[in-house]
């Protein structure tokens, strides 16, 4: 396994001055890296956040046991294996593989229009025994499962689960999940980072050190492999070693289709669980589904504690409970049921609250680059066919366009401006025309494809040579700052 995918989200203070930072972590193999912009949580209907108005969050060691609200894995925490090194050269699956990616590399490479081809002629894979494995003691995690695609994989991940859960509920915003989640900690059990400062500048020039708490949240797919111990043992540091601890476990629990949310802490000894009160922020990342449209909305719910039951209302919409949803069910078959369950709002309706403005004499420092990297990931989306989370558009084209943001991003925080147009190929493969300055007469483009592999084709000047870097996409993202400044392009100095 190579290094994991690793996506920092950025940081905020909140009002209590604590420093939230979110980061998305992704151990699939490049071809998986597949956007996930849904997650179904199944729960006892007593731990239901419209329920307990809580969300519970707990330590590796309690996933060994029974309790509410986890998945459950006898081998959660520890890790351990007894083998001989083993060694497999040019096996038909890895031939076969290797050989795909070579095919979708040349062809982005056909399309950029660079010269480079590559052709995989041996493979070589190899095991190695390890030592056992103990992790897990400083964290808690939040489990979530990816939404299943079909009836089949529905009734695999429902399988999974534990008879007495009668309920589910759905996060449809992994990231802001992941953020509200980090400022609950802090904000109802205290921030558990180290401290860290924060320099503001104005005009260039230092003018301010502050130093903030912190909490840390890492959120994303769980990665099911046939040797976790191998896995984890072969991490390259100690924070490779805490996100394959993680995001890793044995391929018999597949079909749970985990997505976890993990919350560092530097003291081992904080409690085994913390039961947190469900922020407004984190009930905004909870959304149910429209059965006209089977489209998300946020709902409108009136909650009563001495009857126990519920009315829904789709936003927009008058509508009368049904006898089914006035009713508490139990039972698996609320698990299967097509309608998704109402989330309740606590606080009153209508509170106002103003849009934040700039002050235009005195502008955020990068709201340059803010403004460009914002309007080139609208741009990439509305080319696939809007928001990247619509069903509709193409699997192989959102993937495409899930491994090419990090590069469209990468270049906006590098120069101006950098995106000309985007088109669609019929292979699914996504072309980006950069657009370079005129009096430079730098031509550039970038071609993706769905398995993660793309390359990046540069003409330096008017009658100038060219450029070709081509592999992974996330690699890519890093390696073009090298060619961009050979080809004297002007290039944002990064802080």
């Amino acid at each position: 396994m190579e290094r994991p995918f690793l996506m920092n989200e950025g940081f905020y203070i909140n009002d209590a001055g604590n420093l939230i930072s979110t980061t998305y972590v992704d151990l699939r193999d490049p071809e998986q890296h597949l956007p996930i912009t849904i997650l179904v949580k199944a729960c006892n209907t007593n731990y239901a956040p419209e329920v307990s108005r809580t969300l519970r969050i707990s330590k590796p060691e309690l996933f060994r046991e029974y309790g509410e609200n986890l998945i459950r894995d006898p081998g959660e925490g520890n890790a351990s294996r007894e083998t001989v090194v083993t060694e497999s050269i040019d096996h038909p699956d890895d031939l076969a593989t290797a050989r795909l990616l070579d095919s979708e590399r040349n062809k982005a490479s056909e399309l950029a229009g660079s010269p480079i081809t590559t052709n995989t002629s041996t493979v070589k894979r190899s095991e190695t025994t390890t030592r056992r494995l103990t992790y897990g003691q400083n964290w808690w995690i939040f489990c979530a499962s990816v939404e299943p695609s079909d009836a089949d994989e529905t009734d695999r991940w429902q399988a999974t689960m534990p008879d007495d859960y009668d309920h589910k509920w759905y996060i449809s915003r992994p990231r802001k999940f992941a953020r509200a989640l980090a400022s609950m900690v802090a904000e109802q059990f205290g921030p558990q980072g180290k401290p860290e400062e924060m320099k503001h500048s104005y005009d260039g020039e230092l003018r301010l050190v502050t130093e903030h708490e912190t909490q840390l949240v890492l959120h994303g797919p769980v990665v099911y492999v046939e040797d976790p111990y191998g896995t984890i043992s072969d991490a390259r540091d100690n924070w490779d070693f805490i996100v394959r601890s993680a995001f890793v476990k044995h391929d018999k629990y597949r079909d749970q289709r985990e997505y976890r949310f993990l919350v560092l802490t530097e003291d081992k000894t904080t409690p085994k669980t913390l039961d947190l009160s469900v922020s407004l922020e984190m009930l905004g990342t909870m959304e149910t589904r429209d059965q006209e449209t089977d489209g998300l909305t946020l709902p409108t719910i009136k909650w009563s504690k001495d009857s126990a039951t519920f009315e829904a209302a789709t936003v927009g919409k008058n509508s009368e409970p049904t006898a089914d949803q006035q009713r508490p069910q139990t039972g698996r078959a609320l698990l299967s049921a097509p309608s998704r369950p109402p989330l309740v709002v606590h606080e009153p309706d209508n509170v106002p609250i103003g849009p934040y403005r700039y002050d235009l004499t005195d502008l955020p420092e990068g709201l340059e680059e803010m403004t460009t990297t914002y309007a080139a990931v609208q741009a990439l989306r509305y080319a696939v066919g809007g928001i990247l989370g619509n069903r509709d558009v193409k699997p192989g084209v959102a993937s495409s366009a899930w491994h090419i943001e990090p590069c469209i991003r990468r270049l906006c925080s590098l120069f101006a401006d950098p995106i000309k147009d985007f088109q669609v190929t019929e292979d699914d493969f996504i072309v980006a025309t950069l657009n370079f300055p005129v009096e430079n007469g730098s031509e550039g483009t970038i071609v993706v494809g769905p398995l993660g592999t793309g390359t990046y084709h540069i003409k330096k000047g008017t009658g100038g040579s060219t450029s070709s870097i081509k592999g992974k996409a996330w690699r890519l993202a890093y390696a073009v700052e090298d060619v961009l400044r050979e080809a004297g392009l002007p290039i944002r100095e990064q802080s």
